[in-house]
Protein backbone atom coordinates (compact mmCIF):
# COMPACT_ATOMS: atom_id res chain seq x y z
CA UNK A 1 0.00 0.00 0.00
CA UNK A 2 1.75 3.29 -1.15
CA UNK A 3 0.31 6.96 -0.13
CA UNK A 4 0.06 9.26 -3.19
CA UNK A 5 -2.18 12.34 -1.60
CA UNK A 6 -1.69 13.82 1.70
CA UNK A 7 -4.04 15.96 1.45
CA UNK A 8 -7.37 17.28 3.74
CA UNK A 9 -9.94 15.83 0.52
CA UNK A 10 -14.02 16.55 0.51
CA UNK A 11 -14.19 14.94 -2.34
CA UNK A 12 -12.80 12.34 -4.48
CA UNK A 13 -14.08 10.43 -7.59
CA UNK A 14 -12.94 8.31 -10.30
CA UNK A 15 -13.03 8.93 -14.06
CA UNK A 16 -11.92 6.76 -16.92
CA UNK A 17 -7.96 7.75 -16.79
CA UNK A 18 -7.71 8.58 -13.07
CA UNK A 19 -9.87 10.52 -10.43
CA UNK A 20 -10.51 14.18 -9.41
CA UNK A 21 -10.41 15.32 -5.76
CA UNK A 22 -11.34 18.58 -3.91
CA UNK A 23 -8.58 20.01 -1.88
CA UNK A 24 -9.70 21.61 1.66
CA UNK A 25 -6.74 23.85 2.75
CA UNK A 26 -6.81 26.30 6.29
CA UNK A 27 -5.93 29.78 5.51
CA UNK A 28 -3.88 32.26 8.27
CA UNK A 29 -7.02 34.59 8.23
CA UNK A 30 -9.05 31.47 9.63
CA UNK A 31 -11.20 30.49 6.39
CA UNK A 32 -10.78 27.71 3.82
CA UNK A 33 -10.01 27.74 0.38
CA UNK A 34 -11.04 24.86 -1.94
CA UNK A 35 -9.34 23.90 -5.22
CA UNK A 36 -9.83 21.32 -7.88
CA UNK A 37 -7.51 18.46 -8.91
CA UNK A 38 -7.05 16.30 -11.23
CA UNK A 39 -4.92 12.80 -10.62
CA UNK A 40 -3.27 10.59 -13.72
CA UNK A 41 -3.13 7.01 -12.68
CA UNK A 42 -0.09 6.43 -15.67
CA UNK A 43 1.77 9.02 -15.01
CA UNK A 44 1.39 9.70 -11.20
CA UNK A 45 0.90 13.63 -11.78
CA UNK A 46 -1.46 15.70 -9.73
CA UNK A 47 -2.42 18.71 -11.63
CA UNK A 48 -4.84 21.78 -10.92
CA UNK A 49 -8.13 21.76 -13.13
CA UNK A 50 -10.79 24.62 -13.10
CA UNK A 51 -14.50 23.70 -11.81
CA UNK A 52 -15.80 23.40 -14.73
CA UNK A 53 -13.57 20.60 -15.68
CA UNK A 54 -13.84 19.19 -12.73
CA UNK A 55 -17.89 18.79 -12.90
CA UNK A 56 -17.26 17.43 -16.28
CA UNK A 57 -14.86 14.75 -15.26
CA UNK A 58 -16.90 14.15 -12.25
CA UNK A 59 -20.85 13.90 -13.60
CA UNK A 60 -20.41 13.49 -17.26
CA UNK A 61 -20.71 16.02 -20.81
CA UNK A 62 -23.32 17.91 -18.77
CA UNK A 63 -21.64 17.78 -15.80
CA UNK A 64 -21.58 22.17 -15.16
CA UNK A 65 -25.46 22.29 -16.05
CA UNK A 66 -25.97 19.50 -12.91
CA UNK A 67 -23.52 21.42 -10.92
CA UNK A 68 -25.43 24.56 -11.53
CA UNK A 69 -28.49 22.42 -10.72
CA UNK A 70 -27.61 21.26 -7.47
CA UNK A 71 -27.06 25.25 -6.53
CA UNK A 72 -24.68 27.77 -6.32
CA UNK A 73 -22.76 27.28 -2.75
CA UNK A 74 -20.56 24.24 -3.84
CA UNK A 75 -23.57 21.54 -3.32
CA UNK A 76 -21.96 19.20 -6.14
CA UNK A 77 -18.62 19.21 -4.21
CA UNK A 78 -20.42 16.98 -1.84
CA UNK A 79 -22.95 15.39 -3.74
CA UNK A 80 -22.43 11.81 -5.54
CA UNK A 81 -23.88 10.35 -8.29
CA UNK A 82 -25.49 7.59 -10.38
CA UNK A 83 -25.19 6.96 -13.85
CA UNK A 84 -28.74 4.26 -15.48
CA UNK A 85 -28.85 2.52 -18.78
CA UNK A 86 -30.50 5.22 -19.80
CA UNK A 87 -28.12 8.02 -19.16
CA UNK A 88 -30.41 9.47 -16.67
CA UNK A 89 -28.12 11.18 -13.55
CA UNK A 90 -29.46 11.03 -10.33
CA UNK A 91 -27.44 12.65 -7.23
CA UNK A 92 -27.91 12.14 -3.69
CA UNK A 93 -25.41 14.77 -1.14
CA UNK A 94 -24.82 14.24 2.54
CA UNK A 95 -28.47 15.59 3.93
CA UNK A 96 -30.03 13.13 1.79
CA UNK A 97 -30.91 15.77 -0.99
CA UNK A 98 -32.02 13.17 -4.14
CA UNK A 99 -31.87 14.92 -7.55
CA UNK A 100 -32.62 13.47 -10.89
CA UNK A 101 -31.45 14.74 -14.26
CA UNK A 102 -31.76 14.29 -18.14
CA UNK A 103 -29.85 13.18 -20.28
CA UNK A 104 -28.86 16.66 -21.60
CA UNK A 105 -28.01 17.77 -17.96
CA UNK A 106 -31.80 19.27 -17.02
CA UNK A 107 -33.09 19.01 -13.34
CA UNK A 108 -36.04 16.95 -13.78
CA UNK A 109 -36.91 16.30 -9.82
CA UNK A 110 -35.57 17.26 -6.34
CA UNK A 111 -36.71 16.13 -3.42
CA UNK A 112 -35.38 14.67 0.35
CA UNK A 113 -34.32 10.96 0.50
CA UNK A 114 -33.98 9.40 4.02
CA UNK A 115 -34.20 6.02 5.52
CA UNK A 116 -36.08 5.67 9.50
CA UNK A 117 -35.53 9.44 9.39
CA UNK A 118 -31.60 9.43 8.27
CA UNK A 119 -29.88 10.86 5.23
CA UNK A 120 -29.27 7.97 2.60
CA UNK A 121 -26.20 9.19 0.14
CA UNK A 122 -23.77 7.89 -1.81
CA UNK A 123 -26.29 6.10 -4.80
CA UNK A 124 -25.11 3.42 -7.16
CA UNK A 125 -27.33 2.53 -9.97
CA UNK A 126 -28.40 -1.63 -10.39
CA UNK A 127 -30.43 -2.45 -12.75
CA UNK A 128 -33.29 -0.41 -12.29
CA UNK A 129 -32.53 0.48 -8.43
CA UNK A 130 -30.07 2.21 -6.63
CA UNK A 131 -28.17 1.08 -3.61
CA UNK A 132 -27.40 3.88 -1.12
CA UNK A 133 -25.40 3.85 2.26
CA UNK A 134 -27.40 4.51 5.41
CA UNK A 135 -24.46 5.70 7.82
CA UNK A 136 -26.35 6.45 10.98
CA UNK A 137 -28.96 3.36 10.70
CA UNK A 138 -25.48 1.20 10.21
CA UNK A 139 -27.56 -0.16 6.50
CA UNK A 140 -27.03 -0.06 2.72
CA UNK A 141 -30.57 0.02 1.66
CA UNK A 142 -31.74 -0.99 -2.25
CA UNK A 143 -34.28 1.51 -3.63
CA UNK A 144 -36.63 1.41 -6.46
CA UNK A 145 -37.48 5.14 -8.34
CA UNK A 146 -40.19 3.75 -10.15
CA UNK A 147 -42.14 2.59 -7.03
CA UNK A 148 -40.15 5.28 -4.50
CA UNK A 149 -39.76 2.86 -1.71
CA UNK A 150 -37.25 0.54 -0.22
CA UNK A 151 -37.44 -3.04 -1.40
CA UNK A 152 -34.23 -4.62 1.00
CA UNK A 153 -32.00 -3.45 3.64
CA UNK A 154 -28.79 -4.61 4.43
CA UNK A 155 -27.78 -4.06 8.47
CA UNK A 156 -29.20 -1.97 10.35
CA UNK A 157 -29.04 -0.35 14.20
CA UNK A 158 -28.95 -3.57 15.86
CA UNK A 159 -26.88 -5.45 13.55
CA UNK A 160 -22.96 -5.84 13.00
CA UNK A 161 -22.80 -6.24 9.10
CA UNK A 162 -21.67 -2.44 8.62
CA UNK A 163 -20.16 0.38 11.31
CA UNK A 164 -21.19 3.57 9.75
CA UNK A 165 -21.12 2.84 6.23
CA UNK A 166 -19.53 5.74 4.34
CA UNK A 167 -19.89 4.89 0.76
CA UNK A 168 -20.21 1.67 -2.08
CA UNK A 169 -19.18 1.05 -4.93
CA UNK A 170 -20.30 -1.98 -7.36
CA UNK A 171 -17.80 -4.05 -9.29
CA UNK A 172 -18.69 -6.91 -10.78
CA UNK A 173 -21.93 -7.80 -9.29
CA UNK A 174 -20.24 -7.24 -5.69
CA UNK A 175 -20.29 -4.14 -3.62
CA UNK A 176 -17.47 -2.67 -1.62
CA UNK A 177 -19.06 -1.04 1.21
CA UNK A 178 -16.62 0.97 3.72
CA UNK A 179 -17.15 1.17 6.86
CA UNK A 180 -15.69 4.44 8.90
CA UNK A 181 -15.75 3.10 12.06
CA UNK A 182 -14.48 -0.09 11.69
CA UNK A 183 -11.89 0.49 8.90
CA UNK A 184 -13.53 -2.47 7.23
CA UNK A 185 -14.04 -2.44 3.64
CA UNK A 186 -16.78 -5.28 3.39
CA UNK A 187 -18.49 -6.35 0.44
CA UNK A 188 -22.08 -7.63 -0.41
CA UNK A 189 -22.62 -10.05 -3.12
CA UNK A 190 -25.67 -8.92 -5.65
CA UNK A 191 -25.26 -10.59 -8.80
CA UNK A 192 -26.73 -13.56 -7.39
CA UNK A 193 -28.83 -12.58 -5.23
CA UNK A 194 -26.96 -13.97 -2.19
CA UNK A 195 -26.49 -11.13 -0.44
CA UNK A 196 -23.77 -12.55 1.83
CA UNK A 197 -21.49 -10.05 3.94
CA UNK A 198 -18.01 -10.64 4.31
CA UNK A 199 -14.20 -8.75 4.67
CA UNK A 200 -12.55 -7.57 1.98
CA UNK A 201 -9.77 -5.13 3.66
CA UNK A 202 -9.12 -3.60 6.89
CA UNK A 203 -7.07 -0.66 8.15
CA UNK A 204 -5.94 0.88 11.31
CA UNK A 205 -7.62 4.20 10.42
CA UNK A 206 -11.34 4.70 8.86
CA UNK A 207 -11.95 4.36 5.48
CA UNK A 208 -14.35 6.73 3.66
CA UNK A 209 -14.10 5.36 -0.20
CA UNK A 210 -12.93 2.31 -2.30
CA UNK A 211 -12.63 2.45 -6.26
CA UNK A 212 -10.60 1.08 -8.90
CA UNK A 213 -9.46 2.32 -11.90
CA UNK A 214 -8.44 -0.44 -15.15
CA UNK A 215 -6.80 -3.00 -12.30
CA UNK A 216 -5.64 -0.48 -9.71
CA UNK A 217 -7.12 -0.58 -6.21
CA UNK A 218 -7.55 3.23 -4.17
CA UNK A 219 -8.72 4.28 -0.70
CA UNK A 220 -9.38 7.49 0.80
CA UNK A 221 -8.60 6.97 4.32
CA UNK A 222 -8.24 9.55 7.32
CA UNK A 223 -4.56 10.01 6.63
CA UNK A 224 -4.89 10.39 2.52
CA UNK A 225 -5.45 8.60 -0.62
CA UNK A 226 -3.65 5.60 -1.15
CA UNK A 227 -3.21 3.15 -4.20
CA UNK A 228 -3.43 -0.77 -2.82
Amino acid sequence: MQQILNADIVDIAPYDQGFVYTERKQLENGSCKVSFFSYDCDTGISAPITKRTYAELKFGANGNQIADGLGKSGEFIFSEHARFFNNLVVTLDREGKFSIFSPKGSLLQQTELSYQGSPVCCPVAYEKTLWCVVPERNAIINYSIEEERVLLRIGGSNQSAFSYPTSLSLILGKIYICNRDSGKIRTVQVENDTYAVADYREFDEPVYKYFRIYNREYVLLESGVYEL
